[in-house]
């Protein structure tokens, strides 16, 4: 691995502990100008035009649909650094297009994408870029450092039951006033964070409010870790076709050999432990 490509092990224990990770300029602005353009072409094909900003869209297997958004996926500055933290071997989940806030008007209350025990001992990581620049007004992603690990994500399931309601209450107090990290970024920056840590989005300003999301998560090694891709809607065991189509060996190894363990899994006998390698 080529060291301008790696993480330092600061960087590596800081995710660790906290559960997220913020790399500034990660992607140059050669890099960011034409996936800005990509991305707005396609919400611009898809609606007809620029999406109202109040508008939440999210869009799954986006950047699938784009060889310049695909590319992303398995670019050296990001790949090498998930290799660090996933593994040698580890999947690719899909992706998301995000336009404006999901929830209500002016939040997107506290929750953890994979909550629960059982999701602690499986890393799986969302990767977040921003398209537009993201502030403490205008909506920049919150998270609670440490909240990936038990028992303080215990503690805070609760949350997860709540972040639907219409105006609730987090330990009796409004979620803006949560004691949490803000991540202010600019386009090129990239957010990491691993997908049980808790987060959310509370805002002054209306956010013109763009990202792409990418995810992926570490090789599966027993029946546990590959009931959590099942549980939850995951790209990984249904990649888009472009991802099986496509030639590139880093894509090809983390898209292909899924698809044989998926096929291992639905014929080995359920009183059987089974442990992938």
């Amino acid at each position: 691995m080529e060291a301008k490509h790696a993480l330092t092990q600061d960087q590596i224990d800081y995710f660790g502990a906290f559960g997220f990770l913020r790399l500034r300029r990660l992607f140059d602005d050669a890099t960011m100008g034409p996936v800005i353009d990509a991305a707005g072409a396609l919400w611009t094909q898809d609606f007809g035009g620029e999406p109202d900003p109040a508008a939440p869209l999210m869009q799954d297997r986006f950047v699938e649909r784009s060889p310049t958004l695909l590319s992303l996926i398995d670019d050296a500055r990001l790949y090498d650094k998930l290799e660090q933290l996933l593994g040698e071997r580890f999947i690719f989940c899909g992706s998301e297009g995000n336009h404006g806030v999901a929830g209500s008007p002016t939040a997107h209350h506290w929750h953890a994408d994979r909550p629960g025990t059982a999701e602690l001992g499986y890393l799986r990581i969302k990767v977040m870029l921003y398209l537009t620049p993201m502030t403490e007004d205008n909506g920049a992603l919150r998270v609670i450092p440490g909240s990936h690990r038990a028992p303080f994500h215990q503690a805070l399931l609760p949350f997860n039951q709540r972040h639907v309601e219409e105006a609730p209450r987090f330990f009796g107090e409004h979620g803006s006033t949560i004691p949490a990290h803000v991540i202010e970024t600019h386009p090129g920056d990239a957010v990491l964070f691993s997908q049980t840590l808790f987060h959310s989005v509370y805002f002054k300003i209306h956010p013109a409010r763009r990202y792409l999301a990418l995810k992926y998560a570490s090789w599966p090694r027993n029946y546990a870790q590959f009931a959590t891709l099942q549980r939850w809607p995951s790209g990984a065991l249904d990649p888009a076709p472009q991802l099986r189509a496509c030639d590139r060996p880093r894509v090809r190894s983390m898209v292909l050999p899924i698809l044989s363990a998926r096929q291992a899994v639905a014929d080995w006998p359920a009183d059987v432990p089974w442990e992938t390698t």
